[in-house]
């Protein structure tokens, strides 16, 4: 669940103080969501045991048989849609008790003393199906919070104030992993219980709502945490008889062209990510698409392949709209050649591919957002024996999965599309003509200034029709700013 509100504070012919304000809820279900308990029952030997598939987690002490045991709990969301530099004004995580779980009989206990908590932000990457006791991820004790002890068996937490925790999980995303939720003292016998997103009841997930105001410009990293982006390989091995099989939710993403008892076969990858949080009247500066290889899958054994030439690829902009769960070879969308970027071979079995330059890619994708459906990734040449192989989101390991950084900046302009003249042609190249769209004896001034606010033309009177000439003006966009009694006005000006 996503609300955008876009609040321009004051708009000047050529500074615009821009300010966006956003609202995001994120409650996700078992699919995009990641939490764990960690258990260490001695009496039980579950130290090692994972705990990220339950329908609860809790911070817990007790004995088993008269020995200590102690349960922490582990929780992640995914702040991929808040952008770096941005300042969160509020952020409230809200937990609800499950009371049907078998774990501690679905109750808080204060039976020993208080149970009150602590919720520290995690300092370490950790995987929700492979996480344990023994492998749990370090915390900071940096701004924890405070959750006061329970008053009911059944009580629920909503709106803990978590601000100051997701603002530096916001500044410090390359140390920040989530919330780890301890007890204040763990000492029997005392606990908490509550549900997680694998619980069946939906609105009892554990929920954070954040309230957030977007900087000028900034950069949104994209790299979805384990199991929630949306990427697929497509792959056509007539021997197999796959070219119907989703590869939506594999480990790994390919770029593959080999022989499957001597029948040739072809693997190519999709991977998508959300654009329609890039806030709007922005300017794209850069965007960088990071893949990294997976060595532990069996797709090909995990290396990339030169055998018969070199594996270099080519990213191109998908046209058609897919799906993660449900897309095959013999149904993979459309992509086109425009701007396509190019992937050198390899040099290593398992070299990593980071920052890879996608900005005109990504400058295609937001101009024309009804026939962009991310990035699709093929072998230049698709002849055997040769290959590329990549994580996937499905990845245990987080910092493997794919990556796109894209920073942006605001216009420097504020285009006012309700203007008392026209303007043709546009695109322009030579000059353009501005024309009063009714009589007026009103005088204004036009002039061009550029994308940042700056005049390269001198300023000229305009009455009722002038030519504008453009010869200091290279291939761009540009603005056509007027001013006048009424009012400042920009318009919008490409010159080719």
């Amino acid at each position: 669940m996503k609300k955008i509100v876009l609040l321009f504070l004051s708009l000047s012919a050529i500074d615009l103080l821009f300010a966006q304000d956003a609202e995001i809820t994120l409650q996700p279900d078992s699919i995009c969501g990641k939490d764990a308990m960690v258990w260490n029952a001695p009496g039980h030997n579950n130290g090692t045991t994972n705990y990220g598939s339950n329908d609860a987690f809790g911070a817990n002490a007790w004995t088993n048989q008269g020995t200590p045991d102690t349960t922490r709990s582990l929780l992640q969301f995914d702040l991929n849609r808040i952008p770096q530099g941005s300042t969160i004004n509020s952020a409230q995580l809200s937990l609800y008790n499950n009371p049907t779980t078998t774990f501690a009989q679905g109750q808080h206990s204060t039976q020993s003393g208080p149970n009150d908590l602590y919720i520290q932000r995690i300092t370490s990457a950790w995987s929700e199906h492979t996480v344990t006791w023994f492998t749990q991820p370090t915390a900071t004790l940096l701004n924890q919070v405070s959750v006061p002890p329970s008053t009911s068996a059944h009580q629920d937490f909503p709106n803990i104030d978590v601000t100051a925790l997701v603002q530096d999980m916001v500044d410090n995303p390359g140390s920040s992993f989530g919330f780890m939720i301890r007890l204040q003292d763990e000492t029997y016998f005392r606990d908490m219980v509550f549900a997680t997103s694998d619980y069946s009841v939906a609105n009892k997930r554990p929920m954070l709502s954040i309230h957030y105001t977007m900087p000028e410009s900034g950069c949104f990293v994209f790299q979805p945490q384990e199991g929630c982006g949306n990427d697929a390989m497509v792959w056509n091995a007539p021997p197999f008889n796959n070219g119907t099989t989703n590869y939506g939710l594999h480990e790994a993403l390919g770029v593959n062209a080999w022989t499957n008892s001597g029948t040739p076969d072809t693997t190519r990858s999709l991977l998508n990510f959300p654009l329609d949080v890039i806030p709007a009247n922005s300017i794209i500066s850069s965007a960088h698409l990071s893949l990294y290889n997976n060595p532990n899958t069996q797709f090909a054994q995990g290396q990339h392949s030169t055998m018969s030439g070199p594996n270099s690829a080519l990213i191109q902009r998908i046209t058609t709209s897919w799906d993660e769960r449900t897309v095959t070879w013999m149904t993979q969308p459309a992509s086109t050649t425009q701007n396509q970027v190019l992937i050198p071979a390899s040099v290593t079995a398992h070299q990593d591919y980071p920052n890879i330059d996608v900005t005109q890619l990504v400058k295609d994708m937001i101009n024309d957002p009804s026939n962009s459906f991310g990035f699709m990734i093929r072998l230049e040449t698709e002849e055997y024996f040769r290959d590329l192989v990549f994580a996937s989101n499905n990845e245990p390991d987080q910092t493997k999965g794919p990556k796109l950084e894209i920073c942006f900046t605001p216009d420097a302009v504020p285009e006012n599309h309700n203007i008392p003249f026209n303007i043709y042609p546009n695109p322009a190249h030579h000059s353009v003509f501005v024309q009063a769209k009714r009589n007026t004896t009103e005088d204004y001034t036009v002039s061009v200034v550029n994308l940042l606010g700056e005049e390269i033309s001198p300023s000229f009177i305009i009455y009722e029709k002038m030519e504008i000439p453009l010869q200091n003006c290279s291939p761009g966009i540009y603005f056509l700013k007027f001013t006048g009694s009424q009012g400042i006005y920009a318009k919008k000006l490409v010159v080719n």
